[in-house]
Order: structure tokens, then C-alpha cells, then sequence
């Protein structure tokens, strides 16, 4: 199922044209016209055409990849609610700090 969605998606973005250096200035990809099929293929591929078995190795690669990164970003928003709720707290633990210092102070 990851694999089929992840190939819509590669899909998807290859038939969408992004403005940059990769664009090429020509149109999109979902525009093409009999003949031009093998023209467009022909700008993504290089001598070094990948081939199915290559290809699935990338997408397996990229998705590992996407694994860490949700992993990563878990992390991130649990350490992110972590330092939120500290950060709420402070006022009440440096004021509770304070008075414990000042009723110290008068004990001496």
C-alpha cells in the first residue's frame, strides 16, 4: 500500500511543474501530446536510467528516510510539550524559590 501511494506520488510530482531550474520551461507533464511521451521520459532520464529494481531501491531508501524524520519530528514535539509545560511553570517555581530564599535570609 506505501509503495503504490509513494509511486501516486512520485507520479503526482511528476506530472506537476515546479518553477526552478528543473522546470525547463516547457509545459506540463499531464499536456503532452501522442509522441511526446518518450520526450518527456527522456528529460528525467539520463544514461544512467535507473530500471525497476533501482527504482524500488530508492523508494525504499526515501521511505526509511521519511520514517526518521516522523521519528525525529515525535521527538522534537515531545520535547517542544516538555519545555511548554516547564516554561508555563516557571513564574510559580521562581516566586516559590524566591520566598524559600527570603524566609532563609530572615532565619540567619
Amino acid at each position: 500500500m506505501q509503495d503504490a501511494t509513494s509511486l501516486r506520488n512520485i507520479q503526482t510530482c511528476a506530472r506537476t511543474e515546479e518553477p526552478g531550474p528543473l522546470a525547463g520551461g516547457g509545459p506540463a507533464l499531464d499536456t503532452h501530446q501522442p509522441g511526446d511521451l518518450e520526450i518527456q521520459e527522456s528529460r528525467f532520464l539520463s544514461q544512467q536510467d535507473w530500471g525497476p529494481q533501482r527504482t524500488s531501491e530508492e523508494m525504499k531508501r526515501l521511505q526509511n528516510v521519511c520514517v526518521r524524520l516522523r521519528k525525529a519530528l515525535s521527538n522534537t514535539q515531545a520535547d517542544n510539550l516538555a519545555l511548554g509545560e516547564k516554561l508555563r511553570n516557571l513564574p510559580s517555581y521562581l516566586y516559590e524559590k524566591l520566598k524559600e530564599e527570603m524566609q532563609a535570609g530572615r532565619r540567619k
